[in-house]
């Protein structure tokens, strides 16, 4: 038996699963980049928490970026959404 790699998977998943797993991080973090820069009213104790969840949407996002970095993950899989 030969194992031969197959350029349609990293990480044991394709292409659409990687594009849903970035989606998941990059939707809510644009989606919450609009909403700050559209509400500049907002009270200050709910924009620093809305600031703290932008922060944690941003470490997930940078944890899956070194995820697919490290499994060879194409740039083109990772979906066009914020970064």
């Amino acid at each position: 038996m030969t194992l031969t790699l197959n350029q349609e998977m990293r990480g044991g998943v394709g292409q659409a699963e990687w594009r849903e797993r970035f989606l998941t991080w990059t939707d809510p973090l644009r989606r919450l980049e609009e909403y700050l820069r559209d509400q500049p009213y907002v009270e200050a104790h709910e924009r620093a928490a809305l600031e703290m969840r932008k922060q944690q949407l941003q470490a997930g996002l940078a944890d899956l970026e070194r995820q697919a970095d490290a499994l060879g993950v194409p740039q083109n899989w990772r979906g066009g959404g914020a970064k």
